[in-house]
């Protein structure tokens, strides 16, 4: 019996024989990095992806953090509802 799960496997499967056959006809350097970027995250690459000034902020969210000066999500959902009602 053909059931749905065999079905979404079927399809799941020839899904990824059409990825790969479109992949290996590519012959855009920066399209085939992009894909790759995308199926394959590595983190220095998000890091260094993102500005300075990110990263910068980032550092000192981190450094906040580890120094206990944290806000709560409510309180800042809070904050942020306070500033679009004004």
């Amino acid at each position: 019996m053909f059931t749905m799960e065999t079905e979404d496997k079927s399809s799941i499967e020839q899904k990824k024989i059409q990825l790969i056959r479109i992949i290996t006809q590519l012959e855009d350097a920066e399209l085939l990095e992009a894909v790759e970027n995308l199926l394959i995250p590595r983190e220095e690459v998000w890091w260094q992806s993102i500005s300075n000034t990110e990263k910068q902020a980032i550092d000192k969210g981190l450094e906040d953090a580890a120094n206990g000066r944290l806000k709560s999500h409510n309180h800042v959902m809070e904050e942020i509802e306070k500033r679009s009602i004004k």
